[in-house]
């Protein structure tokens, strides 16, 4: 049954429709499937099955806790899929698989999570604004652009196995989140998370550019996004935006979204007018002839 058809159903005997939320992976896996079905033989109308994952602020403290939890206990997103499998083979009771909010918000505005929700995107911002820019060596732009892809790589390490049926989870070799914030025991993810941190001090949101499997999961979706980065004619002759983008998505006029982690500050520069936009193309077109006569007589006198 559809939880459409439930509501209706509910609705039509004047009934209120009641529904529990459980995070798959808590306490146990094992739980996980016993707590689902003790409640759906208790007479729940339909029941909210959460995917773990590394970052959910947004849900509250409770739900990141049993997050965490589910993801120590090595949880794939194959345990979560054979869950509602085996589940749906026994109950004829809406289950309802909880992503909604990091995929709504990307799907309308891109990866609004990573720009403004993700605790260790914020960590990198702060050593970014503490450290002097001397210390500051940005890749060169051929390799920056080929090593952006290195993290849908990973993505796909993570994803293919956990899709043939390996329960072995990787995630937390590549997810400095959990390490960080919940105070991991393990000295190989504190070396790995602190080599993240490390090549931040140098890079700014180097984890984010090159590494991050869940970002690079959202850039995919936020290909197709619906709400874009409004872009001026000037853009095309300046280079405030592309030199102050924390991730390199910007290269004059042309915004990389899979890339872009909807920071806004390149809006905010558009917006206060500290670039070439604060010309009128009229005097920026005048300007560019000047420039370019200046330089052909240059040549021409040489």
């Amino acid at each position: 049954m559809s939880i459409r058809s439930k509501l209706a159903e509910l609705s039509a005997r004047g009934e209120k429709a009641v529904g529990l939320f459980l995070t798959c992976g808590f306490p146990s896996q094992d739980e996980t499937s016993a707590i689902l079905d003790t409640l759906a033989e208790t007479g729940v109308d339909f029941l909210e099955l959460g995917m773990p994952f590394s970052d959910p602020l947004a849900e509250g403290i409770t739900i990141q806790r049993s997050s965490e939890i589910a993801l120590r206990n090595g949880v794939t997103l194959r345990d979560v899929l054979d869950t509602v499998t085996r589940f749906k083979s026994r109950h004829d009771l809406p289950l309802l698989l909880i992503v909604v909010y990091t995929v709504v918000t990307t799907l309308v505005w891109g990866r609004v999570f990573c720009g403004f929700l993700c605790p260790f995107g914020a960590l990198q911002d702060v050593i970014d604004r503490v450290v002097p820019r001397r210390f500051k060596r940005p890749l060169p732009q051929g390799l920056h652009d080929r090593a952006s892809y290195v993290k849908y790589g990973v993505l796909a390490v993570i994803v293919i196995p956990a899709l043939a049926g390996s329960h072995v989870s990787l995630y937390q070799y590549f997810e400095p989140f959990g390490t960080v914030f919940f105070r991991s025991p393990s000295l190989l993810l504190w070396a790995i998370a602190g080599a993240f941190l490390a090549a931040s001090v140098v890079i700014p949101r180097f984890y984010c550019r090159y590494a991050c499997p869940l970002g690079a999961a959202l850039g995919i979706v936020s290909l197709i996004s619906l709400k874009r980065i409004d872009r001026v004619e000037q853009c095309g002759h300046c280079k405030v935006c592309e030199q102050k983008c924390p991730t390199g998505a910007i290269r004059g006029a042309t915004v990389d979204f899979k890339e872009c982690v909807r920071c806004n500050v390149c809006e905010i520069e558009l917006i206060e007018r500290t670039g070439v936009c604060r010309h009128d193309m009229e005097y920026v077109r005048a300007r560019l002839v000047q420039l370019e006569v200046g330089a052909g007589v240059g040549v021409t006198d040489g």
